[in-house]
């Protein structure tokens, strides 16, 4: 089975296929094949789908995308190596995978490749505040700078700023026995832990301090090894981790709290993405 990871959603993709001689025994590639050579016949199916669907080969122009296209490469530097054109509906969102199959023509070995469908990851808030360069004048930046040149600080005003010539001694930051310094301190370090939590998420780090078991199974209930594996909330993600030999992989999170999980396997046929409810180990 050969390989392809694309990203859900993606649209006029162009991809390469082997094909292999079945009449050979030295791993030979067959040549020469066409979209409309007799009885080659494409299908594909979608993760969880009930059924597979028909593809209509078509001619293509390489590194073009034709829906259905299919055409060798170079049956002399490249031989049996071929360009595809998946239909977009077969790289639509809602499935972790694709299957195509390739059969019937003479001596041509079945061939499938899967078409790995990553989720597309939103950042929220990225839709609103975001500056522009239209919403920038050209000359914004001289104009700026032949503002902050004509500032004079011994008569012009700021806004919201008084000035004054002298200070008198500051007792406010002391307090009585440091009660207000230490309330300060302690609502710094209450701030800079939230901000160490955020950058945690941003780069791909667990949600809490249980560690919680996820134990990973087929339709048959058997357990599935080698199994990638993240969870999610929001637009925050964790590390990708891979199941054991016992189907498990162990998160830390926060016991209680709802999470996204997904997963990816040749035979994980539940649904991505699974809400969850952690619940630490004991």
């Amino acid at each position: 089975m050969q390989h392809v990871y694309l990203k859900a959603g993606t649209t006029s993709a162009v991809i390469e296929v082997d094909a292999w001689d079945k009449s050979k025994t030295d791993a030979s590639r067959l040549t020469a094949l066409a979209y409309n050579t007799a009885s080659l016949t494409c299908h594909y199916h979608r993760q969880g789908a009930a059924a597979e669907e028909a593809v209509t080969l078509a001619d293509m122009t390489l590194g073009t995308f034709a829906s259905g296209g299919f055409k060798e490469l170079d049956a002399t530097n490249c031989p049996g190596l071929y360009q595809f054109c998946p239909p977009d509906a077969a790289l639509a969102t809602g499935a972790a995978y694709c299957d195509v199959t390739f059969k019937g023509a003479a001596n041509l070995a079945q061939e499938v490749v899967r078409i790995h469908l990553s989720p597309a990851t939103q950042v929220a808030g990225m839709d609103t505040d975001v500056l522009t360069a239209a919403a920038v004048k050209a000359d914004a930046v001289t104009k700026i700078q032949a503002g902050l040149s004509t500032f004079d600080p011994a008569t012009d005003v700021v806004a919201h700023v008084t000035l004054v010539d002298t200070t008198t001694t500051n007792t406010d930051m002391r307090g009585t026995d440091g009660a207000a310094t230490a309330i300060g301190l302690a609502a710094h370090d209450a701030k800079l832990d939230g901000v160490a939590v955020n950058a945690a998420s941003a780069a791909g780090a667990d949600f809490g301090e249980d560690e919680c078991t996820l134990t990973i199974t087929d339709t048959t209930s058997a357990a599935l090894s080698d199994a990638q594996v993240y969870v999610y909330v929001g637009a925050a993600r964790s590390r990708v981790k891979t199941t054991d030999s016992l189907g498990q992989v162990k998160f830390d999170l926060t016991d209680g709290e709802t999470y996204n999980l997904w997963v990816t396997h040749d035979r994980y046929t539940g649904t991505n993405p699974t809400s969850f409810v952690a619940s630490k180990d004991v």
